[in-house]
């Protein structure tokens, strides 16, 4: 294929989605701003340029000196008049949708400010259809209306929306500006590597106390499973207590499980998400039983974040260290952190220590005065609480060890243990008992439960999940209030994994494939154009 052919396939190609800046496109009146001096004005816009309605907007003075101001935008249009010159910033906040913020917009008491806010919301939201609906059908009564204001008002600076299309690289190049630009990319790439899915199920885990027992763990799965199927909305429940028998998920008996089909959206109440459902489940449980916390997820999600980082949960952070103690002391400092911060939610720790321990040292001296050495109190101990083997049965062609040790009520508290009488022979042959506490020191101490490893070193690790709030946003605030509040000790170091960690892969990732897509765009353009002056004012064509 010749030069000429081969810039004619690329002609018919990139003509179909572009066209040279002589192609304008018309819009829609946009509502009319009025600015006076010492004020703050703008139009709060979705990423389609519509107005948005039931905004709520607050100005707050930067120094921190508490000054606010609220106002609430019916039309897309706000106003904050007679404001004290300095920096202020102005966060727009719409329900059900993450909020914009502008971090400083410096006020003049000489001149207005003008900044339009764009918001992360659908061209169809709820709340926006009337300001749609009247932005893209202006009636002539109302233009004129705005239109005589505008000529009373002295000084009065109205804002037109530009005809001109955006060129392509400014919608390409669109990711790196802030998020309170015209297009707010930046924001959701930060915020989240893939929005959750919503299938018509649940995946819910809860972490018992460790010490629990399989039997008493059985109670607190029932209150669970009747809380559940107290919901409309829920199908069935299916629970799993425990580990399963073939040994392929090694979990503690304090773990539960439970798969939680839902019914057709269609059919919940008007106004439940999944959202205000997983919020209602959570409450009821933390409420009906304290001390236990809870993770919901989606079963294949759950699944694969499991296998990937070894943590029960959809975000975790590992701290890791050598000492349990010290990873303890820490993960509790981690957690306090973490519960002020908004949109951190399934918080908890994966405790290594809380195994009850009965530790019995024996005191080598005193045993030596009774002519006994640590072996022989071994064995008495051995024999009376775990049992020895006295003898064997037969049972056809069949051996059975015959094992025997003491009833319950000697060996089921630590005084009773500590009357254990170990036998020892006197200077003149015959034999005496003794007390096993008068020979050793008896303790109940906690001990570790678990041992997590990361590398070859031991972890502790922190679950949480982030909803009603984007999840790169609270992960930096989080990281904030670690590196201001916890100080840790040398040798002892953060990770984050789950989603996070892919979240931080996939931005290296972008940052190398992104400028070299971008270069080869530029050069098939410039292969068509021969000029960098053309290639870089390439547009999108609008098709009607």
């Amino acid at each position: 294929m010749n030069s000429q052919k081969l810039k004619g396939f690329l002609l018919a190609v990139l003509t179909t989605g572009f066209a040279l800046p002589a192609a304008q496109a018309e819009e829609s009146p946009a509502p009319v701003v009025k600015t006076s001096p010492g004020a703050i004005v703008g139009i709060v816009t979705n990423s389609a340029k519509l107005p948005v309605a039931g905004a709520t907007v607050t100005a707050t003075r930067v120094d921190g000196s508490g000054i606010r101001a609220t106002v609430s935008s019916n039309d897309g249009v706000y106003s904050f008049a007679d404001l004290a010159p300095g920096a202020w910033s102005i966060t727009v906040q719409v329900d059900g949708y993450p909020d914009a913020t502008v971090p400083s917009l410096q006020v003049a008491a000489s001149k207005a400010t003008r900044h339009d806010l764009v918001m992360n919301v659908p061209a169809a939201a709820p709340a926006a259809l009337p300001a749609l609906a009247a932005a893209q059908k202006p009636t002539a009564q109302s233009t004129a209306a705005q239109s005589e204001t505008a000529a009373q008002a002295k000084p009065v600076v109205v804002a037109k929306s530009s005809p001109s299309t955006p060129s392509l690289w400014s919608q390409l190049w669109a990711p790196a500006k802030p998020a309170h630009t015209r297009y707010p990319l930046r924001r959701a790439l930060h915020a989240r590597l893939q929005p959750s899915q919503g299938p018509y199920h649940r995946r819910i885990r809860a972490s018992l106390p460790p010490s629990m027992t399989l039997d008493a763990g059985t109670e607190a799965t029932r209150k669970m499973r009747d809380i559940l199927l107290s919901h409309p909305e829920i199908v069935t429940v299916i629970s799993q207590h425990g580990r399963p028998d073939n040994g392929s998920d090694p979990s503690p008996f304090s773990n539960v499980e439970m798969f939680v089909p839902l019914k057709p959206f269609d059919d919940w109440p008007r106004g439940l998400t999944k959202a205000k459902l997983t919020t209602q489940l959570e409450k009821e449980m933390r409420t009906a039983l304290p001390g236990v916390t809870f993770n919901f997820s989606q079963y294949i999600q759950d699944n694969i974040e499991e296998a990937i980082s070894g943590v029960k949960g959809a975000n975790s952070v590992k701290i890791i260290g050598q000492d349990l103690t010290v990873l303890e002391d820490l993960a509790r400092q981690v957690m306090g952190q973490m519960s002020q911060v908004r949109g951190v939610q399934d918080l908890g720790v994966f405790h290594v220590l809380g195994q009850p321990n009965l530790n019995i040292k024996i005191d080598r001296a005193r045993t030596a005065r009774y002519g006994l050495n640590t072996g022989d109190v071994n064995t008495v101990v051995q024999a009376a609480m775990g049992g020895a083997v006295a003898s064997q049965v037969l049972e056809g062609d069949r051996f059975f060890n015959l094992t025997v040790r003491l009833a319950p009520q000697y060996r089921n508290s630590v005084e009773a243990i500590g009357n254990i009488k170990v036998g020892y022979q006197t200077s003149s042959g015959a034999n005496a008992y003794i007390p096993l506490r008068e020979l050793a020191t008896i303790s109940l101490d906690t001990g570790p439960a678990y041992i997590y490893h990361e590398a070859m070193d031991r972890d502790i690790q922190v679950k949480f999940s982030a909803r009603g709030r984007d999840l790169g946003s609270t992960v930096a605030e989080v990281q904030e209030r670690i590196a201001h509040n916890v100080k840790f000790p040398r040798g002892y170091r953060l990770e984050w994994a789950d989603e996070f960690q892919d979240l931080q892969l996939a931005k290296q990732r972008l940052a190398v494939f992104v400028p070299m897509s971008l270069g080869l765009i530029l050069i098939l353009l410039y292969s068509l154009f021969n000029s960098v002056r053309d290639s870089l004012l390439a547009h999108p064509q609008r098709h009607c």
